[in-house]
């Protein structure tokens, strides 16, 4: 069960089977908390037998909670389902899924090349060591080396809930769907400053960089004019590539200072999210292609 404040559709479920069972992902928005306690209290998930104890009372399940804010909800966990958290160091819980999920379940970790999504099966012998990329509210960056075995490297402030914050203020968007659907329908070229536009057409001949590659984000809104013309679609796009080119180049050089050649991106921001996955071979490939292997999960929860 992850309970999260990233929007979403309420109890979107996904089944994955495992070993002759089912893993359930549900997924509720913090708004909707008591949507999620009465489902997990009509689904009698906390409890741990279908029989009452000697004294009548039920054996309740262990509900395992990870994640900086969890603790907050503790009481209000109690005090409906009579149950206390069983805390999960965010760290381990992070390391020790993605551990799992590429490992052991099937389509999870994919990757693009030309284009195209494709599904990889990660090798247990070659898995290690990689670096964890985990995006949600801000971002983190975790080494790891083996099953147990990984080390919080470095973080950034400037994370999902940034770009969230900022598209909402430029945007007047909704939620992350809404705007990932409208830099869907945008050109961040119509905003960005590109090495073309300053060198001509040739682009930077002699470092060969094409015309094409971007110099400046939202570079084009320093020139004169109104800026309340341009596209809705086309700042969403600007702020979408311009976030996600930030995060694959600082990976890239953390990977390069850690000697590592393998990155797993994952996190509220990218999971569930095939657009904004899409855009990430675009920024990988330019400066790194050959150097490192990057790949992506797919499954809620962890």
């Amino acid at each position: 069960m992850n309970v999260s404040g990233e929007d979403s559709e309420e109890g979107n479920l996904r089944n994955q089977a495992f070993q002759g069972g089912i893993l359930k992902f549900v997924k509720f928005e913090i708004k909707d908390l008591g949507d999620c306690l009465e489902f997990i209290r009509n689904k009698q998930f906390h409890n741990g037998s279908s029989t009452c104890c000697s004294d009548g009372t039920y054996q309740y399940a262990k509900i395992m909670a990870t994640g900086g804010g969890s603790h907050k909800y503790e009481d209000l966990f109690k005090d409906r389902l009579g149950f206390t958290f069983h805390r999960v160091d965010e760290l381990e819980g992070l390391v020790g899924g993605a551990n799992f999920l590429l490992k052991n379940v099937h389509q999870e970790a994919f990757t693009y090349t030309d284009g195209r999504k494709e599904f990889i099966r990660a090798d247990p012998v070659d898995l290690f060591p990689y670096l964890l990329v985990t995006i949600g509210s801000g971002v983190t960056w975790i080494k790891v080396t083996g099953e147990g075995k990984a080390e919080f490297y470095t973080g950034s402030t400037i994370g999902g809930s940034t770009m969230l914050g900022m598209a909402r203020v430029l945007t007047k968007c909704k939620s992350y769907d809404h705007f990932l659907e409208l830099s869907q329908q945008g050109d961040d070229s119509a905003l960005n400053l590109t090495v073309g536009d300053i060198y001509g057409e040739m682009g930077n001949i002699k470092y060969n960089i094409p015309p094409s590659s971007v110099a400046c984000r939202f570079g084009k809104l320093n020139r004169d004019g109104d800026i309340s013309l341009h596209k809705v679609e086309d700042v969403a796009a600007s702020l979408l590539s311009g976030f996600i080119y930030h995060i694959i180049h600082t990976s890239h050089l953390v990977a390069k200072n850690l000697g590592i050649k393998r990155i797993v991106f994952g996190g509220s921001f990218t999971i569930g999210h095939s657009s904004t996955m899409e855009r990430y071979p675009m920024n990988f490939t330019k400066g790194h292609e050959g150097k490192c292997k990057q790949f992506s999960y797919a499954m809620r929860g962890f």
